[in-house]
């Protein structure tokens, strides 16, 4: 899996994990402490997060990381 799939693949799971909670993205990056603009990155794929901060993400959505990463790298 190339680091495109692999973005992709994060955002989509963040994606599900935060509508399984019905959270709003502004929900997610205020517990975290980012912005909203750029926690939506993250969902699209566009950007990937340092591990400290999607520790805090998986932290707030009450996930395991293999829920977040896939399990094909």
């Amino acid at each position: 899996m190339n680091e495109v799939a692999l973005r992709k693949a994060i955002g989509t799971n963040l994606q599900k994990a935060r509508k399984a909670k019905h959270y709003t993205q502004k929900d997610v990056a205020e517990k975290v402490g980012l912005t909203t603009n750029y926690y939506a990155t993250l969902e699209q794929g566009v950007a990937i997060a340092s591990v400290e901060t999607l520790y805090k993400i998986i932290a707030v959505l009450g996930v395991k990381a293999s829920d977040i990463f896939p399990s094909k790298v």
